[in-house]
């Protein structure tokens, strides 16, 4: 049951940001910046200057919800992610709720 504040969910986001490949920094980019879907094709270094924009906007205060959502895609791997208001942490990879077998 894996939970970090937000704050670290924001470092650890930045640190896997710099070690994506360029396919992966399109998608994280697509993610955070819908309306203007990029490309690294034609761009020798196009990656790296996406990658710098992501990186930027995590600094500025990335909102929980653009954390979940970045997380999802840097992360693959990782499920259930969400962000808990009343802790301020971001919660991944925990069980998801066990469902009764019965209606009430």
């Amino acid at each position: 049951m894996p939970a970090i504040p937000i704050e670290q969910a924001r470092d650890k986001l930045t640190k896997a940001v710099k070690k994506l490949s360029a396919d992966d920094v399109v998608a994280a980019h697509d993610e955070l910046f819908p309306a203007g879907p990029a490309t690294t094709k034609g761009a020798a270094n196009g990656s790296v200057v996406l990658a710098k924009q992501i990186i930027d906007h995590i600094r500025q205060g990335l909102e929980p919800e653009e954390v979940v959502d970045l997380w999802n895609v840097v992360f693959p791997k990782d499920r259930n992610v969400y962000y808990d208001e009343e802790t301020k942490q971001v919660h991944f990879n925990e069980e998801e709720p066990e469902t009764s077998d019965y209606a009430e």
